[in-house]
């Protein structure tokens, strides 16, 4: 329908609810974490084999109305962050931890909650405490720096262009968005508000940051080994639980801003984020094919015995991105159980090996995913088109290169174990999509037979399978977007 029409339905629907005009009703000086609630730990059983730490603090008055500075995503950049000298980059290295998110996780009128969630290893879990100071220590550090203009104004750049390019939604998620937004924002950022800025205010950003203290923490851990000390059950979900307090001597080592570690750092300046947003030549379509509104079709530029070509400039979106899509044949990795398998593991491997390099990457707007097929693999690098190639190369060279070392082996071991036995936990339509296509499927093997298999895989034959796999596969090449059949050709060969 068009918008006049829709705009008629909606009149006709609610005109006659009556607009009482009530102020909005705020509660400053009330939140649901008193004194008696800080300072605690959590422990809980969770209902997946997995071990969770979660950091939160609660926040009051809220800072929803300092939107234009936006203090809780400043500091969920900064301690989420994944390159050199974060956190996570840190307790990674020490073989403690498999994923890390830092951020917002409530606001309201009246109060908001900031979080960090971490994803733990089994020696990570045994080491907790050390990884919460590792947070506090980085805290420390925030406060000692000082709020960064830099990092202000590359967050607000970052955050800018992705509202400008920002991709077509579906109706219903833009419209259930617009309407929470709507009573958050004034009219004039009612689409804009989430990722519009103002001037930095170095001052509220140290005010936010006061509250991220050791003695106005809340911690969660979950994890099954605790279902034996858990003596409490929630109320509607039945989940077990326990409460204890802090133990003094931590708040106190956390508290200490003098215990430092030369290991953290504050990121440097992201080299992803693009300089030219230019549409290359020949995007422009002729009047005669606006007329006769020809679809472009991908076409063949190149075959050689190694590799096919294909090429599309994206003549509709017209947006300064690139998708690169490389098709890996490589028929041995559906030949077996054990090879798929060790395939999902160099899959695991490489992503965890360029973690660090392709964060920033990522935080830019340039994206890649390395997936198994049931043709071999298939890598998709896609985002801002200018430093594509750079991530590209990056990409193939590591894949090239990838040595398996021993004590990340056995961490994606573990995760990918966990993530195959965990499976009968997820919900009924899962299970019953899984046994479909173990009955229809021509080449499934069963989550019990991999979970066999995957603990007598060795870092050798990892190894030795790496060099089979690069031996044994053709390349299909597609590249679309804003690239130029040159700008093709030259990925191909990079390729």
């Amino acid at each position: 329908e068009f918008l006049d029409e829709l705009e008629s339905y909606a009149r006709s629907m609610f005109s006659s609810v009556p607009n009482k005009k009530l102020p909005v009703y705020r509660t400053p000086n009330i939140s649901p974490f008193k004194g008696e609630h800080l300072q605690k730990r959590y422990p809980c059983v969770p209902v997946k084999d997995k071990r969770i730490l979660m950091l939160f603090w609660p926040i009051q008055p809220s800072y929803i109305d300092h939107y234009l500075q936006k203090p809780s995503r400043y500091y969920g950049h900064l301690l989420g962050h994944e390159s050199e000298g974060s956190v996570y980059a840190l307790i990674k290295e020490k073989g403690w931890a498999s994923s890390l998110v830092a951020g917002g996780w409530l606001q309201t009128l009246d109060f908001e909650l900031f979080g960090v969630t971490i994803e733990l290893t089994e020696t990570g879990f045994d080491n907790r405490n050390e990884i919460i100071h590792i947070i506090f220590q980085y805290i420390h550090l925030l406060n000692f720096s000082g709020p960064q203009q830099w990092i202000f104004e590359e967050i607000k750049n970052l955050s800018s262009m992705s509202f400008r390019f920002l991709s077509k939604r579906s109706p219903y998620n833009f419209c259930t968005s617009t309407a929470s937004d709507m009573q958050h924002y004034p009219p004039l950022h009612y689409l804009c508000g989430n990722h519009i800025y103002g001037d930095n205010d170095t001052d509220l950003l140290k005010q936010f940051l006061s509250n991220l203290t050791p003695t106005n923490v809340v911690i969660l851990e979950a994890a099954k080994s605790f279902a034996s000390s858990c003596t409490l059950e929630e109320k509607w979900y039945k989940t077990k639980y326990n409460k204890h307090d802090i133990e003094p001597q931590l708040i106190q080592k956390w508290s200490d801003p003098t215990l430092t570690n030369p290991s953290l750092a504050l990121p440097s300046i992201n080299p992803f984020i693009p300089t030219s947003l230019d549409l290359k030549p020949g995007h422009e379509k002729t009047e005669e094919e606006k007329k006769a509104e020809k679809v472009d079709v991908p076409q063949k530029i190149e075959a050689t015995t190694l590799f096919d070509l294909w090429y599309l400039q994206d003549r509709t979106f017209l947006q300064p991105k690139a998708h690169v899509t490389v098709q890996m044949i490589i028929p041995m990795v559906y030949e077996s159980p054990e090879n798929l398998l060790k395939t999902q593991l160099i899959v695991m491997l490489l992503k965890d090996a360029l973690n660090e390099y392709t964060y920033n990457a990522t935080i830019a707007g340039l994206h890649f995913n390395l997936n198994h097929t049931c043709e071999g693999l298939q890598l998709h690098v896609f985002g801002y088109d200018e430093k594509l190639s750079v991530l590209l190369s990056k990409i193939l060279e590591k894949f090239i290169t990838l040595k398996v070392l021993p004590d990340r082996f056995e961490v994606q071991r573990l995760v990918l174990n966990q993530n195959l036995s965990n499976f009968f936990k997820e919900q009924p339509y899962s299970h019953a999509t899984y046994y479909l296509n173990n009955a229809t499927g021509s080449r499934q093997w069963s989550i019990e037979e991999r979970l066999t298999i995957l603990k007598d895989i060795t870092v050798e034959a990892l190894q030795n399978f790496m060099g089979e796999l690069m031996s044994r596969m053709f390349l299909n090449i597609f590249c679309h977007g804003n690239v130029t059949p040159d700008d093709a050709r030259r990925l191909s060969i990079q390729i």
